[in-house]
Parts: structure tokens; sequence; C-alpha cells
């Protein structure tokens, strides 16, 4: 999912360098076109975050067409990473008809990658040679804020992909394990109880013997597919989002699904989607749980 509720952006593997935000409580839509393509982008209650080779982009979901924030990029100085009015980056931005709700990334850089919840922004910065750096780069509540550089596990390694929660993040590495930081009150965290880790990253409680290929975050609940196709899920159930055999309101270790044939996951606010595909390559989609806004658009 992304980090807000009310909005949702897709990016378009034809249009590498155009956005489409919509807003899912009056029901239209925009599309924000930049001058250099969009590797990866992110959003809170409040802010659309895009990021580029050059610099990180923060624009205001309800005025677009304001002039945009933007934090270089182009050394890695901590000191470079402070958003400022960027009047002369042009960003164009027009009505468009709605479409069915997406929730794409971007398309992702091994390098630099962008991850958001309701209120706070990371960076993860591997430019270096087998350096890895986490950064908090926005926080909702302290817009002014200083750039906070995160203290990493030993031996995390690189980082493949990352994925937002309303309050907390995921983290996977290349040697395919989980880790996860944030609030933890319902077992989103994956470690095997009720915990918070504001800043520090704690690796789920996975089995040793499984490798991770994907991840999903929905708002209090997290999803896991292996290289082996299984899927894990933990976290809150309130709505069945972690399946239909799982009665416990809270499910504080991963726990595996039943599913065969599993090709891809996906997460959203309340709501756990899966794709099979059957040996005749005939495709499926398993939706546990609900989607607290926009279900009847899709």
């Amino acid at each position: 999912m992304s980090g807000s509720l009310c909005f949702d952006v897709s990016s378009s593997i034809q249009r590498p360098s155009t956005l489409r935000v919509t807003d899912l409580i009056f029901n239209t839509a925009e599309l924000v076109t930049f001058e250099t393509e969009v590797l990866h982008h992110a959003i809170t209650d409040r802010h659309l975050f895009v990021l580029t080779e050059e610099s990180i982009l923060a624009l205001q979901l309800h005025e677009l067409r304001d002039v945009p924030l933007a934090a270089s990029l182009l050394t890695s100085s901590p000191d470079a990473l402070v958003f400022k009015p960027a009047p002369t980056v042009k960003v164009s931005v027009e009505n468009t008809a709605l479409a069915g709700r997406q929730s794409h990334d971007g398309l992702p850089s091994c390098d630099l990658l962008i991850v958001a919840t309701h209120s706070r922004v990371l960076l993860a910065d591997q430019r270096e040679k087998d350096t890895t750096k986490l950064y908090k780069i926005f926080d909702e509540s302290s817009p002014s804020s200083h750039l906070v550089q995160l203290q990493l596990p030993e031996g995390l390694g690189r980082i493949k992909r990352m994925k937002g929660g309303a309050d907390h993040v995921l983290v996977l590495t290349e040697t395919g394990r989980v880790w996860a930081m944030g609030t933890g009150s319902h077992g989103e965290l994956g470690v095997g109880s009720v915990c918070s880790s504001p800043i520090d990253l704690l690796e789920c409680d996975l089995p040793d013997d499984v490798i991770i290929d994907d991840i999903a975050a929905g708002s209090w609940h997290s999803v896991a597919m292996t290289t082996s196709s299984d899927v894990y899920v933990w976290g809150w159930n309130n709505e069945g989002q972690l399946g239909k055999e799982q009665e416990d309101k809270c499910v504080y270790s991963p726990m595996p699904l039943d599913i065969d044939d599993v090709m891809s996951i996906d997460a959203y606010e309340c709501a756990t989607q899966i794709v099979t595909e059957d040996k005749r390559g005939s495709l499926a989609m398993i939706v546990y749980g609900r989607r607290l806004i926009s279900d009847e658009d899709d």
C-alpha cells in the first residue's frame, strides 16, 4: 500500500516521467509530469515524494501545482538532504480520467530506494560500494526537522525492496531476509510479540530456511512471498486480511497460507491480494479482508 489512505499514486513504464495521483475521497485524478525520469515515489498523508537521479522532490498532495520542495542527491553529504523551495523545477499538472486503483511504487533503483508511512519518509542510499545507509528524511509531525541517519544491524547487507504501512516499514534484503521497524502494537513487525521499534530494524521471525522474494505492507499487517511461492502473513486481522483460516485478531509471528501457484502479492489498508497461476496458465485473484476506501471502483 501507499502511506496514505486518501490518495493513490501509480506510474507507468510507458511514461516514466509521469505519475497518476488519484484523490480517493473526491474521485478526481491528475497527471503529474516531471522533467526527468521518476525512479521511485512514496506518499505520506499530505505529501508526494519523488525520487530522481539528482534529487528528491516533495509536493503537497492537495496543492500539486505549488512550487515543490527539493533535496539534492548530487552529493553524499547528509547536509545536502535538506528540503528547500525549488522554483526552477518544472512540474506539469493536468486533470485526467479516473482509472482503477493501483499501487505501483515506480521504477525501482537498487542504489536509491524511498519508502513512506503515513507520517515518515525513509531513504536507503547504496551508491557507495558495499555500503548501505538508511536515513529518515521527513516527518509530517515536524516538517522542518533535520535528516537523521539510522543505525543498521551488523551484516544487514544490501536492501532489495522497502514497503511502508500506516506506521511500520518492511525491509527486504538481497539475501532474502525481512526486517521491520516502527509501531508493532498489532504484530505487524512479525517478531513474535507486541513490540515497537521506531528507529531500529528488527529481523522478522521467519523460518531460517526460507528465502523471501517479495514483500507487501497493509496499514497494520505484513505479507511476504518466498522464492518457492509460499506466502506468509502477520499483523492485524481485524478484517480477515490474514486469510480465511486465521481466527486470531492479531498474529505476532509470520504464519504460512495454504495457497499454491502464487505469482504475486500485494497489500492494501485491511486487505491482502494474491494472484495465482495454475498449470494451464489461468490466472486467479484471491483477496482476503477489505479495502477501506474505493472498493467499488476496482
